[in-house]
């Protein structure tokens, strides 16, 4: 009896132990600094996909008949949008659910179409851009200049995006479609079309990049976006370590060749960044991105909104096995082109933010998937999707939020373990989205046997950020001078970002000429962060006017007589800027000489300063005049 009552007395105090121990699944953290919102998942090994609160407690879940490939996301309308099922290492299906898991949607690619896998976007006009495999014969690898040693004994797989409109419950179109194989450079067989010299042609896809990863897979995309204000797609290239961006606005014709669209490049790549390597310029130094995924837009209306956050996974990163969440933000010139340095690599030079660090003390890394989205009080919601682990950090890097997968494939409680608990992605969407209008939201209880941080979890309301707003001071717009200016902004105490800015200073010699962007982040004090963005442009005075003093002129006049210098002849863009750097008169003037006599007629322009742009692929020249009434 007396041993008896020893062993009772164990068994109790060990009990005791595990119900106060941190869980080891589930909810582990949840703090007034997180966002409260509805994070939804899909473990890879689960046939389910679910909906939880902050405390973690299901509000909803899709109950599927297969397991994800790989990406859910919620719609609008509330209804599940995700991939299922596997055939050849790709999605065999895209399916639409309600909010109450019927099946409204299913569509089964076929030959035609086959091989959609990891991401999709979901547009305005409810149809979505599937990432779709596009599978080539070694023959045709061969005609579009692919180096045969290269051919591996399976298949060579490039890429395409396509926008598919649902038609009925299982019939698709295909509305628009972008191939990468219509967008080849190569410097191996000179024979072909598409011969030429790498580094001259960053709009282009070297097909014999040797710095990318597997043999068969020589082009993998994991991760899409849409941005619906410049109607341009973004896209992660795991393979490639690279992002890409593309004209959306284009037709399909258009989208297979170099002219069209709103950017007038058809198809061609707008912007890349991670690896200039890819396109022979800059050195192993230049390149920032290591198998990353989730490439996203920031919407209108957040902190960083126009910005691009990406998880960069870290494979073979020189630094050693860590991830981080980072955020980009792509400068543009005057006419919305994306810049490169002089180089020739695309900027900027440094991220606006970035975060790498350890979780209940355990490093941040996850060699595949994962993803990050940024919520409206500045905070990241980060999914390490290998691990399973979702948490969130506020805009100092602190923890606020933690969140373990149970989900296997089969629940594990808590002390339990398992080598299954990845997932592709999570999101977390704010109580306002629309897709939870007149739904029942009440929680239905935890995911996994038990949890002490959920039984003991407050769901703390989200601070009111919409009447919080930064601003950017005494700021012009637009500097001919190399010395650095000063930056203050409201509230005080943030952070400036953009190229050409050191801490809270912004130096024209490092931007060089162009438009760019700089942004002040501040966190208020009811703890909403807000960013605030301000265009400058800068130029510098190449060639002075000979015969007007920094261009004096009347508009009554009927031109401009100009003694100019050119290094190069042929044909210039001639550009009347405005400080606001709105193009206000444009047109294309041929220089026979390198040094001219030019008269130049100008439209009627109002009483102010403008500057004169002259440009052609090699040059740009800028100058300065005054319009006097």
């Amino acid at each position: 009896m007396y041993s008896l009552r020893i062993l009772l007395v164990i068994n109790i105090l060990l009990c005791a132990i595990l119900v106060d121990a941190q869980p080891t699944v589930g909810l582990k953290l949840n703090t007034a600094d997180a966002y409260n919102g509805y994070t939804l998942f899909s473990p890879l090994s689960s046939t389910t996909s679910y909906l939880i609160d902050n405390c973690g407690e299901v509000v909803n879940k899709w109950e599927c008949d297969d397991n994800p490939y790989y990406t859910g996301y919620l719609m609008p309308n509330g209804n599940l949008i995700r991939y299922g099922g596997e055939i050849t290492s790709n999605a065999e299906y895209i399916e639409m659910r309600d909010w109450d898991n019927n099946v409204l949607w299913k569509w089964y690619p076929g030959a035609a179409y086959e091989y959609i896998h990891s991401d999709l976007a979901i547009l305005p006009n409810n149809n979505f851009l599937l990432i779709r495999e596009e599978r080539v014969t070694p023959q045709e690898w061969i005609n579009l200049g692919g180096d045969p040693s290269s051919l591996s004994s399976g298949y060579h797989a490039l890429e395409s995006i396509i926008e598919v409109q649902p038609n009925g419950p299982t019939g698709a179109n295909i509305v628009w479609e972008w191939k990468i194989k219509d967008h080849i450079i190569q410097d191996f067989d000179a024979t072909k079309s598409n011969y030429g010299v790498v580094a001259d042609h960053p709009e282009l896809w070297n097909i014999n990049n040797p710095n990318g990863t597997g043999s068969d897979d020589r082009m993998h995309f994991n991760g899409t976006d849409y941005n619906v204000a410049k109607d341009q797609i973004v896209i992660s290239c795991f393979s490639c370590s690279e992002i890409f961006i593309i004209d959306h606005s284009t037709t399909t014709a258009e989208a297979a060749g170099i002219v069209g669209g709103n950017s007038g490049k058809g198809g061609s790549f707008l912007y890349r960044y991670g690896n200039p390597q890819n396109y022979d310029s800059g050195s192993a130094a230049d390149r920032v991105l290591y198998g990353q995924h989730n490439a996203d837009w920031v919407n209108p209306g957040l902190p960083h909104q126009g910005k691009i956050t990406i998880f960069d996974n870290g494979n073979g990163r020189p630094a050693g096995a860590f991830s981080k969440v980072v955020i980009l933000n792509p400068p543009t010139n005057a006419n919305g082109d994306y810049t490169t340095d002089a180089n020739g690599v695309y900027l900027p030079t440094s991220f606006d933010f970035e975060w790498n660090g350890s979780v209940n003390g355990t490093t941040f890394y996850s060699p595949f998937f994962s993803g990050v989205n940024v919520q409206p009080n500045g905070n990241l919601t980060i999914c390490e999707g290998f691990n399973g682990r979702f948490f969130e950090i506020d805009p100092a890097g602190n923890i606020v939020w933690h969140y373990q997968n149970p989900d296997a494939g089969f629940i594990v409680n808590q002390g339990g373990s398992s080598g299954g608990f990845t997932c592709y992605r999570s999101e977390k969407y704010p109580p306002d989205y629309t897709a939870f209008t007149g739904r029942d939201l009440t929680p239905q209880g935890i995911i996994e046997n038990s949890n002490t941080v959920s039984d003991n979890c407050t769901i703390f309301q989200n601070v009111d950020c919409s009447n919080v707003s930064a601003s950017i001071l005494n700021l012009p717009p637009v500097t001919s001078s190399n010395s650095p200016i000063t930056l203050s902004g409201l509230p005080s105490n943030g952070t400036f970002s953009g190229t050409g800015v050191v801490f809270s200073a912004f130096n024209p010699s490092i931007a060089g000429p162009g438009n760019h962007t700089i942004t002040y982040t501040v966190t208020a004090a009811n703890g909403c962060t807000v960013t605030a963005s301000q265009s400058f442009f800068v130029f510098t005075i190449t060639y002075n006017f000979v015969n007007y003093n920094l261009g004096t002129v009347s508009p009554r006049l009927g031109g401009l007589p100009l003694e100019l210098a050119f290094k190069d002849t042929g044909y210039y863009n001639m550009e009347i800027i405005n400080l606001n750097g709105q193009i206000m008169y444009s047109e294309k003037i041929l220089i026979n000489t390198n040094y001219t006599n030019q008269q130049i007629d100008f439209p009627k322009l109002k009483k102010g300063q403008y500057m004169v742009r002259f440009y052609n692929d090699n040059f740009q020249h800028l100058e300065k005049i005054m319009i006097f009434e």
